[in-house]
C-alpha cells in the first residue's frame, strides 16, 4: 500500500499550488492559492525592557490599508466575486468529528495551525493554502480515521451489508455515505465512477474493506471535502453552495440535513429566512466559537497567559489564567445576554471577575473562582469597555514598563484599520539610564518625539498615552514607580485621528473613539470581512449602516450580513 499512499499524497498535493477564481472543473484539481504561511504580525517582541518601535503591533516595512470604504458612500450592497475557499482547521476538524464521531476525535495527527492576515484573523480565504504541513496532516488524519472507521466491527455496525454482501453495491452504499457527508452535496454519476474504480482497483489486491479504507482516504483528502466554493451559476450561489456558507460561516461546521433541505426548497432565498438561521446557528455552542475566536484573534488577548512579565504582584501568576477568563467572560455577557452594540464594546462600565481578581485590579466585589464557573458581574471604577481589560492592557506591554507605542499600534490598527510600516531592526530600550526623563512618557517623548521618528509616533502613540494609569500586567496606578522614586502618570493628549481631541486617560479616550465614525466604520468592515472570509468593499451597506448608527447589536449585526444579496450572489 506505500504506493496507493505516495499517490493519494500527491492527490492531495494539489491543493497546495492554485490559481485563483479558475473555472470549476479547473477547481477540483487546483485550489485557491497565498503567501506562504506568515509569522504572526502581532507578536509584542518583547525586548530586554520596552521596545518603542520594533515591538509595536505590526510587521515592518512599508504598511499598508486595510480601511474598509465608508458603507454611507455606497450605492447599494453589491455582491463580491467569486471565491474558492480552504476549510480552516476548526472547520476541518469540527466537519470531520460530526461526520466520523470518535474515530476523528480519536484520530492522534492535530492539524496545524493557520496563516493570519495583517490584523491576525485566520479565515482570510485569499491566504489560507495547502501548505505541504497541512497537506500531510490532512493525508495522515485521513489514514487514521479511515482506519477506524473500516475496522471489521465498526464497519458492520454502521454499514450492515459488509457483513452480509461485501461487493460493489455495499462499496457504492459506503461512497455515498461519506461523499455526500463530505462534499456537502449529492454525488454524481462521475463521482461515484471515480472512487469505484479506485475501490475495484485496491480490494482487488486485498480485500474488502482495505478497499474502502483506501477509498475513503481518498474522499477525506479530496478538495472537495478541503474546500467549499462561492462560485455558483449564472451569478447566483447553488443552494448547496448557499446551505455551506450558513453553516461554516456561523458556525464553522457543515450544513445539518435540514438546512439542506431548505436551501434546495428555495427558503434561503428569502433574506429573513437566511437572517434566522444565522441567528440560531450563532446562538449554538459551536456558533458562540466562531464569535469568540474572532476577539481572541483580533485583540490576541489570550497571550496574557505567557507573555514574560517581571517586577510583578506575588499573585500575577494566579490571576493570569482568571484574566484571560476574564475577557471571554465579559464578551459573552455584553454580545450574548446584553447584547451589546460596538459603542457598548468599547465604554461598557464592567467585567466579570471573582474576589481574586476584583481585588488585584482594586475593585469591589466579586464572586467564587472564575476558573470553577464562578465570578459575577462587577463594576469598574477605572477604565472603560474591552480595551480596559487586563489581559489586553498586560499583554501589550513590555517586560517590566508599560508602552504607550505597542498600545498605540493596536488601537490604530483594529481601531482604525491602519496598518503602518515600521522601521526595521530597532528595539529601542526605555529602561536603559541614559535615557532623559523619569516616566516611561517622558522617556518615550525624550527618545523618540523629538527625532525624525516624531512623524510616525504621533500618530498613534497620543492613543497610547491615554492607557499610561494601567502598568504593564493591568493595574491602575496614580504614579510609576521607578528606582530614582516615583512619579506622577500624565495620561493626557490631543489625538489627531479624533480631530485633535485633548483627552485625560483611557475613560475619555475611549468615550470619543466610540462616537468616532472611523472607528465604527473600521470595526464593522472588520467583522464583515471575517464572515465573509476576505475584504472587499460595498458587500454589506445596508447591515453596516444599521451597527454604525448603533440601530443593531453586534450579534444581531452579524447575522443581518446573511440579508445582504452578497450571500447568494457573485459577480
Amino acid at each position: 500500500m506505500k504506493a496507493l499512499r505516495s499517490f493519494l499524497l500527491g492527490d492531495a498535493h494539489l491543493a497546495r499550488n492554485a490559481l485563483p477564481c479558475a473555472l470549476l472543473a479547473l477547481l477540483l484539481s487546483l485550489s485557491a492559492c497565498g503567501p506562504p504561511q506568515s509569522e504572526d504580525p502581532d507578536d509584542p517582541g518583547d525586548g530586554s525592557g520596552g521596545s518603542a518601535t520594533s515591538g509595536g503591533d505590526g510587521d515592518t516595512g512599508s504598511g499598508g490599508s486595510m480601511v474598509p470604504q465608508d458603507p454611507n458612500s455606497c450605492a447599494e450592497s453589491t455582491p463580491g466575486t467569486r471565491l474558492v475557499r480552504r476549510l480552516t482547521r476548526r472547520e476541518l476538524t469540527n466537519t470531520q468529528q460530526d461526520i466520523f464521531g470518535d474515530a476523528a476525535s480519536s484520530a492522534p495527527t492535530a492539524l496545524p495551525g493557520d496563516a493570519v492576515d495583517r490584523i491576525r484573523l485566520s479565515n482570510d480565504s485569499s491566504i489560507l493554502q495547502m501548505t505541504q504541513d497541512t497537506t500531510q496532516a490532512v493525508l495522515d488524519r485521513a489514514e487514521e480515521i479511515a482506519t477506524a472507521v473500516t475496522a471489521p466491527e465498526s464497519l458492520n455496525s454502521s454499514l450492515p451489508c459488509a457483513s452480509s454482501s461485501p461487493d460493489a453495491t455495499c462499496a457504492s452504499e459506503f461512497i455515498k455515505k461519506y461523499g455526500e457527508a463530505l462534499f456537502r452535496r449529492t454525488l454524481d454519476q462521475a463521482d461515484l465512477d471515480r472512487y469505484l474504480a479506485l475501490y475495484d482497483s485496491v480490494s482487488g489486491a486485498s480485500d474488502f474493506n482495505t478497499g474502502l479504507k483506501w477509498t475513503l482516504v481518498g474522499l477525506i483528502q479530496s478538495p472537495h471535502a478541503v474546500y467549499r466554493t462561492e462560485l455558483g451559476q449564472g451569478g447566483a450561489l447553488t443552494p448547496y453552495e448557499i446551505a455551506s456558507e450558513l453553516s461554516y460561516d456561523y458556525s464553522a461546521s457543515p450544513p445539518s440535513a435540514d438546512l439542506i433541505a431548505k436551501a434546495l426548497s428555495g427558503e434561503l432565498d428569502d433574506p429573513e429566512t437566511r437572517y434566522e438561521e444565522a441567528k440560531k446557528l450563532l446562538a449554538t455552542e459551536r456558533g458562540g466559537e466562531v464569535v469568540h475566536q474572532f476577539f481572541e484573534e483580533w485583540l490576541n488577548y489570550r497571550d496574557i497567559l505567557t507573555v514574560s512579565r517581571a517586577k510583578t504582584p506575588d499573585n500575577f501568576e494566579a490571576v493570569r489564567p482568571k484574566m484571560a477568563l476574564e475577557t471571554r467572560r465579559f464578551l459573552e455577557t455584553l454580545l450574548f445576554e446584553k447584547e451589546g452594540n460596538i459603542s457598548d464594546l468599547l465604554t461598557a462600565n464592567y467585567t466579570i471577575a471573582d474576589q481574586e481578581l476584583a481585588s488585584y485590579y482594586g475593585f469591589s466585589g466579586g464572586s467564587a473562582d472564575i476558573t470553577q464557573d464562578g465570578g459575577s458581574e462587577v463594576e469598574r471604577t477605572y477604565g472603560l469597555g474591552l480595551f480596559a481589560q487586563g489581559s489586553v492592557t498586560g499583554t501589550m506591554s513590555s517586560i517590566t514598563i508599560t508602552s504607550p507605542t505597542r498600545r498605540g499600534l493596536l488601537l490604530l490598527r483594529r481601531l482604525f484599520c491602519e496598518v503602518p510600516g515600521l522601521p526595521e531592526a530597532i528595539n529601542f530600550d526605555l529602561t536603559v539610564s541614559e535615557l532623559e526623563g523619569n516616566t516611561t512618557r517622558e522617556r518615550l517623548e525624550a527618545s523618540h518625539l523629538s527625532t525624525s521618528c516624531a512623524k510616525c509616533h504621533e500618530r498613534f502613540d497620543p492613543l497610547g498615552f491615554g492607557f499610561e494609569h494601567f502598568d504593564h500586567v493591568g493595574r491602575y496606578r496614580e504614579e510609576e514607580v521607578t528606582d530614582n522614586g516615583s512619579f506622577p502618570i500624565n495620561a493626557s493628549a490631543t489625538v489627531a485621528l479624533l480631530d485633535d481631541l485633548a483627552i485625560d486617560g483611557q475613560e475619555q479616550l475611549m468615550t470619543g473613539l466610540s462616537t468616532s465614525s472611523a472607528v465604527l466604520s473600521c470595526v464593522s468592515g472588520t467583522l464583515s470581512n471575517y464572515v465573509y472570509g476576505g475584504q472587499a468593499d460595498c458587500r454589506d451597506k445596508d447591515a453596516r449602516v444599521r451597527i454604525m448608527s448603533g440601530e443593531t447589536s453586534i450579534v444581531d449585526y452579524l447575522a443581518e450580513l446573511a440579508r445582504e444579496p452578497h450571500f447568494v450572489e457573485r459577480k
